[in-house]
């Protein structure tokens, strides 16, 4: 029996082949390619991740702590009528809040009219007040002089007793 040649020899010559046959280069190529694509690809989030802050919040202290006062003030059971400046963060933060008091805005709170200043009178809010039956109001950094019981006033707050008509 004659002598065969080993299985990575060159057909015509017999000799052998060092070094990886070309399915196999172009395999570790592929994967190659694959793995700097990732890379690339994962690359943004990385350092996204990596120099993440924590989002700077537009919620003065001040009406945090104003809030956590009228919690304490009003009984759980309440409905209270807010009115705010600027309107949608006074009255998302009073919701959050106050739980589980009900809260009823005074004010639009869409963007589209989010730059303009509410001018509103204390007998308008008081008959919105009294059209859903709410016990008080909250003002939150607003120019109106209530009429009713005033509850508590700290800062630019005000917790007022809505009248009864």
């Amino acid at each position: 029996m004659g002598k065969s040649a080993p299985p990575d020899a060159t057909p015509t010559t017999g000799q052998v082949r060092i070094g990886p046959s070309p399915s196999v280069a172009r395999a570790s190529a592929r994967d190659g390619t694959l793995m700097l694509a990732c890379l690339l690809i994962a690359l943004p989030a990385l350092f996204f991740v990596a120099t993440a802050r924590q989002a700077a919040t537009d919620v003065p202290p001040a009406l945090d702590a104003f809030l956590t006062r009228v919690r304490d003030t009003v009984p759980p059971g309440a409905l209270l009528l807010v009115a705010g400046n600027p309107p949608a963060l006074t009255l998302y933060r009073a919701t959050y809040l106050l739980y589980p008091r009900r809260i009823i805005g005074a004010q639009p709170t869409d963007f589209a009219r989010a730059s303009v200043p509410a001018r509103l009178s204390w007998a308008q809010l008081q008959a919105v007040a009294d059209a859903h039956h709410a016990a008080y109001v909250v003002l939150w950094n607003m120019n109106v002089a209530p009429s009713g019981r005033v509850r508590l006033h700290l800062g630019d707050g005000i917790l007022a007793e809505a009248r009864r008509g």
